[in-house]
């Protein structure tokens, strides 16, 4: 098995993952009214750790000796890097209007 294989949150599957959780977040708090404080610290940590799996995939390689010429990764893992960063962004910005609601109505 590949070492992109065995990196669990940090490989392809899991960053499809966790963008995924990151839709289903923002889907679950675009229908609830009520603003609650839990709801915007829940967004604020889970935004958290979906932009920590692709700033350590940036660090890994920034810091990875590349040797052979055949181990260049293509296009779609910075891709999907990108887009689990800028979908964890826009889950901390949900995690802090929900905070910033829930502190106006209380």
């Amino acid at each position: 098995m590949s070492d992109q294989r065995r990196r669990g949150l940090r490989s392809n599957a899991g960053l499809i993952g966790l963008t995924i959780a990151a839709l289903v977040y923002g889907l679950i708090e675009s229908f609830v009214v009520a603003a609650s404080y839990w709801d915007g610290v829940l967004g604020v940590v889970l935004g958290l750790f979906i932009c920590a799996q692709p700033a350590a995939n940036l660090i890994d390689s920034l810091y990875r000796a590349r040797t052979a010429r055949g181990d260049e990764p293509g296009w779609l893992p910075p891709l999907l890097n990108g887009l689990a960063m800028l979908a964890g962004i826009i889950v901390i910005i949900l995690g802090t209007v929900q905070l910033t609601r829930a502190a106006r109505v209380h």
